[in-house]
């Protein structure tokens, strides 16, 4: 009976992912794979559009992100759609007033912020212009790290839990640890596994 019932939510979920991520409009670019083959990534999605589409929080976004979490201008976002799970990490920051780009495979931990303007110190009501967040391929950011307005991160970095980065990093592989960021260990580039959305959230 219970692999009968399996069976069955796993067709209803086939059926009805397709409607409902068009919710989102009708080029979301969002893999509905994700959505059909795990029952708590449906559930998810259906969390996601009761509040972003009933509540209304968070409802500029044309993707599903947690309802704790705070974007702004994501029109500046730039990721492959197959990370989308990465805006389910509660309470993050994601504030691209300036551009933020993911140049390839990514996770986000819980309270993560990404910070791509300052407040002006002579009026606090304006930003300062800044170049974009880069964040390279194969990056792990992990438990409340933030990242500040023109960093650019190179593939295969680990920011540790609380890290605070304040200026590049662009050769990557290595650890940064620390307030302000610093490298606290290198890596191995040509050891290290080059990780992808299934890695992450399929396997």
């Amino acid at each position: 009976m219970r692999t009968l019932l399996r069976a069955l939510f796993r067709l209803f979920r086939q059926l009805t992912v397709a409607p409902l991520l068009m919710l989102y409009g009708f080029n979301h670019g969002l893999d509905r794979r994700f959505y059909v083959e795990r029952s708590l990534y449906y559930k998810e999605l259906l969390q996601c559009l009761f509040f972003q589409k009933i509540l209304r929080l968070n409802s500029h976004v044309p993707w599903p992100v947690h309802h704790s979490s705070s974007v702004v201008c994501p029109q500046n976002i730039k990721f492959d759609k197959r990370y989308v799970r990465n805006f389910m990490a509660a309470a993050c920051y994601w504030q691209a007033t300036s551009q933020i780009i993911f140049r390839g495979s990514f996770l986000v931990a819980q309270g993560v912020g990404f910070v791509s303007q300052n407040h002006d110190n002579y009026d606090l009501a304006s930003h300062l212009p800044s170049g974009p967040i880069i964040i390279g391929d194969n990056c792990l950011l992990a438990y409340g790290c933030t990242v500040l307005p023109g960093v650019e991160i190179g593939d295969n970095t680990i920011v540790a839990a609380g890290a605070v980065v304040t200026k590049s990093f662009p050769d990557g592989n290595c650890v940064l640890a620390g307030v302000p960021a610093k490298i606290v260990k290198h890596l191995d580039g040509e050891s290290i596994s080059k990780c992808n959305a299934d890695d992450f959230w399929l396997k």
